[in-house]
C-alpha cells in the first residue's frame, strides 16, 4: 500500500492559498496553487480540491475532472 502525505508553505506570503487532498487508497493525491496576489486565491484552490477529489471518487475521468473544477472556479468568480 501506497503512504500519501502533503503540505503546503506560503512561501514568502503571510497567508497561504494553497491546499491538498490526499487518498492513499485510491493512491490520488492533489495539490491546487492559491496563486497567491489575486482575489480569493485560497476560494479557487479549494473549489478545485474540492471537486476533483469528489469527480476522482465518483470514478469520473481526470481530464473530465479537471475540466468540472475549471467551469466551477470560472462560475465562483462571477
Amino acid at each position: 500500500m501506497i503512504s500519501i502525505i502533503g503540505g503546503t508553505h506560503p512561501g514568502r506570503r503571510e497567508h497561504n492559498e494553497d491546499c491538498f487532498v490526499a487518498d492513499s487508497q485510491q493512491g490520488f493525491a492533489l495539490v491546487a496553487d492559491g496563486m497567491g496576489g489575486y482575489a480569493c486565491g485560497e476560494v479557487a484552490s479549494d473549489i478545485v480540491k474540492t471537486t476533483i477529489a469528489a469527480a476522482v471518487a465518483d470514478d469520473e475521468g481526470l481530464e473530465q475532472a479537471i475540466l468540472r473544477a475549471h467551469q466551477a472556479v470560472k462560475h465562483a468568480a462571477k
